[in-house]
């Protein structure tokens, strides 16, 4: 109880911050990487909702929503600090990926449930575990692809591209086992290259119609479990 109302009163405090438009962020990033502080103050106050929004998907039983958003808002400040305009996409679709990512970090430390595979070949043809624009969960209009980086080859894309990696290998594994074999040779997990329907019914020894299924099964699954990801 008290944790709901800490975090009804911490929505109340800055329920009132303005949310800025895409135009407006880039605008206060400008001043704030040329050292005018309250730009900076600025640009992170817009964006607190949005981490009150992630921490309630990531809510879990254990771990309480106020200490997902107090790690959120840490992700936050990391991504106003790394965020460039040059990244070509909006500040608060780069900060996502940096306040979810937090918030499954703490997670884990407090409820340990998936262990992170660190082969690198394990992480070989991941990208393609969902199309890049299917909702993140049913009830959230941001895409996987919304949080992929452009494909401009930057040091802050390539390190998105593996922290996501990272997330996504992590969430298949936990899929039943049929589940998991299509994706993987639906979508090239196992490194062999991505395959049709037809070609992964074939492998499996099931139906292009049953393997589609099973695709989209472990897809709604993932979204309903893991919504935070």
């Amino acid at each position: 109880m008290e944790s709901r109302e800490s975090l009804k009163a911490y929505i109340a405090s800055i329920r009132n911050y303005k949310i800025l438009t895409k135009e407006e962020q880039l605008a206060l990033v400008e001043k704030a990487r040329a050292g005018d502080q309250k730009a900076f103050t600025d640009l992170i106050n817009s964006n607190l909702l949005l981490v009150v929004s992630i921490a309630k998907k990531c809510s879990r039983r254990g771990v309480s929503t106020m200490d997902l958003v107090q790690e959120g808002n840490l992700g936050l400040l990391m991504a106003a600090k790394r965020f460039k305009a040059s990244f070509n996409t909006a500040f608060s679709t780069y900060a996502y990926l940096w306040i979810q990512q937090y918030m499954i970090r703490f997670i884990r430390n407090k409820i340990p449930m998936i262990k992170i595979p660190e082969r690198k070949s394990e992480l070989k043809g991941l990208y393609n575990v969902a199309s890049l624009d299917a909702p993140l969960s049913d009830s959230e209009d941001l895409s996987l692809g919304e949080i992929v980086e452009d494909k401009s080859q930057n040091p802050e894309s390539l390190f998105s591209e593996k922290l996501l990696a990272g997330e996504l290998l992590s969430l298949v594994s936990t899929l039943p086992k049929n589940e998991k074999a299509a994706l993987s040779e639906r979508f090239g997990i196992n490194g062999g290259g991505q395959k049709s329907l037809r070609e992964t019914g074939e492998r499996l020894g099931v139906s292009a119609e049953y393997v589609r299924q099973l695709e989209n099964r472990a897809l709604r699954r993932l979204r309903r479990q893991y919504a935070c990801v």
